[in-house]
Parts: structure tokens; sequence; C-alpha cells
């Protein structure tokens, strides 16, 4: 196919891998990777993919996790293509996978991950905080970052010994791992929706603890007031010496700056569920939003498609009359120099012919010539010897050699006249063909030769 063609395939095919990354099959010694450090997860659930989706195309992001758009269960992970950030072979090419794979133990443990596209627990508590960024500021995000690192810290061999294909697994650098760190086999991350809502809530962290502490600072204070110990050791002296005002009056204060306490606890409480609201919406937003995005996406793939298919259809179509245009060129010229060969060999032909006519008419004056001479001898042998028969055969004999001379002559001034005609017409019929040829070759010349 010629260049446009490829060029629309290429492009078609790249749009359609921007929307829909090329799904990959993890080596066997990644699986036993996984299955090591997160036993409790399903990895069959878990697809992954080289390449990141459509909405996750920061430079910045070097692996995704995300649900299944079309699933209840299915969890995908997408790995970047820069180099080094999906690489078995290496500890620091497998730095990300594991990172993403925490991710995973982190959906499980929000609902077991279940839910409809991204209408999961995790998701709602992941988006809910992305205003902190989705780096080390979201507290999912730091503690997968702090496994990774862990993990790179300890990791010296890779798992996947790549010197063979497929890639085997290395068990002896899974037991170095665990032995350098037995605490990255993972069963439970110990995220907490709530706590995770509580952190993603813009202010609700410090509004709880301020409501904590507000209690807290109200009712040390006041016991500090009346001189009672932290620890209560001297509550029963007290209570012995009926020092009830003063134990009123504490528990007056506490009371009242706990219920204040409480109300502004409650306050957060109210706060995270706002936004916990808030982010239910969006998050069923999406999920109705991206599988039509990615219908629309997917029927432009299908037009760039049908325009690829256009497109190479029409360069085929060219490429076969390019090559009738060459084909034709190539005989327009071979014709050419055929009707200069023919004119030529006429024109040789036209002069040949020329001579032999002069040279037969030359011959037939010899031959009348000599015939009439002949005719004249034996008319004058033929002729009576008496007069006046003698006279009149003479007279008769001379005057036939006169006609026979005559004869003569005038045929071979028409047989030279006939030769210099046929002459004529023959130069003027090559002369005719040729520049017919030449026009017609000239102008097929001019439609077909440009394609070359």
């Amino acid at each position: 196919m010629g260049a446009w063609c490829d060029a629309m395939k290429e492009t078609s095919t790249e749009f359609f891998r921007w929307i829909f990354p090329e799904k990959i099959e993890i080596p066997d010694c990644l699986r036993t990777l996984y299955e090591t450090l997160y036993p409790d997860i399903n990895w069959d659930s878990v697809n992954f993919y080289l390449g990141k989706p459509w909405f996750a195309k920061s430079n910045n992001i070097r692996g995704i996790t995300l649900p299944d758009n079309y699933g209840v269960h299915e969890i995908k992970i997408y790995f970047s293509q820069a180099a080094g950030v999906y690489d078995p072979c290496s500890c620091a090419g497998l730095e990300t996978p594991v990172h993403e794979g925490y991710h995973v133990q982190q959906y499980r443990e929000i609902l077991d991950g279940a839910g409809v596209g991204f209408f999961r627990g995790f998701m709602i508590a992941y988006l809910a905080g992305s205003w902190r960024g989705g780096g080390s500021g979201h507290s999912m995000e730091t503690a997968a970052h702090n496994y990774h690192t862990r993990f790179g810290n300890c990791c010296t061999i890779s798992p996947c010994d790549c010197s063979v294909t497929p890639p085997a697994t290395d068990n002896s650098a899974i037991s170095n791992l665990l032995a350098c760190d037995p605490n990255l086999v993972v069963t439970d991350t110990g995220v907490s929706f709530w706590e995770l809502m509580l952190d993603a809530t813009p202010g609700a962290r410090w509004i709880w603890e301020k409501g904590k502490e507000l209690g807290e600072w109200a009712c040390h204070f006041d016991r500090n007031s009346v001189e009672i110990e932290d620890d209560f050791g001297r509550m029963p002296a007290l209570l012995s010496d009926r020092s009830w005002s003063a134990i009123g009056k504490w528990m007056l204060i506490c009371s009242s700056y706990g219920t204040l306490s409480l109300l502004i606890r409650l306050l957060a409480v109210i706060w995270v569920f706002i936004w916990g609201v808030i982010w239910t919406v969006i998050t069923i937003i999406i999920t109705i939003l991206l599988p039509i995005i990615d219908l629309v996406l997917l029927i432009i793939d299908g037009i760039l498609w049908i325009a690829t298919g256009i497109v190479c259809a029409l360069e085929w179509l060219w490429e076969k009359i390019r090559a009738g245009l060459v084909a034709a060129c190539d005989w327009s010229e071979s014709l050419e120099q055929k009707c200069t060969e023919w004119r030529e060999d006429r024109e040789r032909k036209c002069v040949e012919e020329e001579d032999q006519g002069y040279s037969e008419c030359a011959q037939e004056e010899d031959q009348g010539y000599n015939k009439c001479s002949e005719e004249e001898d034996q008319g004058y042998r033929d002729c009576c010897d008496w007069w006046p028969c003698s006279w009149a055969c003479d007279a008769w004999t001379w005057v036939s050699k006169i006609v026979c001379v005559a004869w003569t002559w005038v045929s071979k001034i028409v047989c030279v006249a006939w030769t210099w005609v046929s002459k004529i017409v023959c130069v003027a019929w090559t002369w005719i063909v040729t520049r017919s040829c030449a026009a017609f070759t000239w102008v097929v010349k001019g439609l077909t030769c440009w394609a070359k």
C-alpha cells in the first residue's frame, strides 16, 4: 500500500490504543511474586495493560489501578510505556507493579472491591481525596509508596530470571525479599473507608481533632484546677473530704465542653457524609459517562478506520491506474521508437523502389528499342522483292519502327513519371503515417508519462 494508507492505518491503530491500551499477559514469575506478596487476592480477576487509559495520560502517572468499567468485580492495572516503568527483569522495573498491586489489596479491603464501574468504595474514597493530589499528599498513595520503597530497599535480584524465554521464577530472590522484610506479605493494609473519607474531606480531620482536643482540654483543665491527678489517684480522698462543689464544677464544665466537643465532631461527621455523597454522585456520573465517551471515541475510531479503508482502496486503485498509465507510457515510447524505425525503413524503401523503378524503365526502354530493331530487320527480310510491293513493304517497316520507337519512348516517359509519382506517394504516405504516429504518441505520453 501507499504512504497515505500506511499513515492512516498507523493513526487509526494508535488512536484505538489511545482509547484501549494493549492488554498484556504478565509472566508467571511476576504472578508468583504477586501471589506471594498479596496471597488473599484472586489475581485471575485482575487484568494488565501496557499504556494508560485516555483520561489518565499525564506524564506523572507511571501506573494506575482502576475498576473495570464493564464489570462488578474486575480490576485493571495500567502501566506507562515509559522505559523502566514495567520491567519484570529488574527490581526498579518491579516497583510500579508492586505499588499498583498494593492498591488492588486496598480495593479488596473496601467492600471487597465490588461495585459497578467507578461506583465502588475505593474509588469514592480515592477521588474524594484527589484535591490533595495523587502523590504523597494522598493517604492511599502514601501507604503504597512506602510499601514499594520497602520492596525496593530489599530487592537486590529480580524474581524474574530473564536469561531464559519466557522468564523463569527465581524462588531464591523471593525468599531473600521475605527474609529482608517479612512484612512485605500483605493480607491487611488496615485501610478503613471512613478513616479515608475523614482524611479525604477538606478540613474534616482538623475539625474532628479540634473537637476532640477541646473536650480533653476542658476536662483536664478543670481537674487540674481542683488538683485531681490525671490518673484520678486522689479522687477517693476528695470524695471522702466531700469536695462536692469542686467535683460538681468540674463535671459541669467538662460535660459542657464535652457536649460542645461532640457537636463539633458531629459537624465533622456531617461534613464527611456530605463530601462522600458529593463524590458518590460524581462516581455514579463517571460510571455512566465513561462508557458513553468510550462509545463516542470508538465511533470516531470506526470512522477513522472507514476513512482508512477508503484511502487504502483509493491508493490501491491509484496504484493500478498508475501502473496502467506507466505501461501506456512505456508502450507509447516503444511505439514512438517503432514509428521512427518504420519511417527510416520506409524512406529507405521509397528510395530503393525509385531506383528500381528507374532501372526497370531503362531496362524496358532498352528491350523496346531492341525489339523495334529486331522487328525492323525481320520486316525488311520478309518484304517482297518486286516493285511496288517492295517499296510499300519497306515503307511500312520503316513506319512500324518509327511507331515502335515512339511507343517505347512514350512508355519510358510514362514509366519514369509513374516511378516519380510512386516515390512522391511513398514519401507522402510515410510522412503522414509517421506524423500521425508522432502526434498519437505525443498525446498518449502527455496523458500517461506524468505518472512515472
